[in-house]
């Protein structure tokens, strides 16, 4: 990210720290393009850049950058048919991708790791 919009976590991480940028990007999925086009290395979502095979991770996991997400609703809203059931489908995603979306599934990992 651009270091006047870089705002989350991982985008100021990059910023912070000594290294080296050579092309920025407005989303996640621009940087995901870049790194598979060979501009060099980024730092996106583990079910992003896990779920492609041509991408292997080049580092560990970066724990400052672990989050957590919460489904948030209008408490009168919650009760509807249809919020009911996106909840439940939600849920099952969660439970069911949880090794991808904590970073313990990737696709290719270098021997060095």
């Amino acid at each position: 990210m651009d270091p006047a919009r870089a705002r989350h976590p991982a985008a100021r991480w990059v910023h912070d720290g000594d290294r080296r940028i050579c092309a920025f990007a407005n989303s996640v999925a621009t940087v995901h393009e870049l790194v598979r086009a060979g501009a060099g290395i980024g730092v996106m979502p583990c079910m992003t850049g896990d779920r492609d095979p041509a991408l292997a991770r080049t580092g560990p996991l970066i724990d400052a950058l672990e989050e957590h997400q919460y489904l948030v609703m209008h408490a009168e809203d919650r009760h509807r048919p249809s919020l009911r059931r996106l909840i439940k489908r939600l849920r099952h995603l969660y439970r069911d991708k949880a090794p991808l979306l904590a970073g313990q599934s990737p696709l290719n990992t270098p021997p060095h790791m």
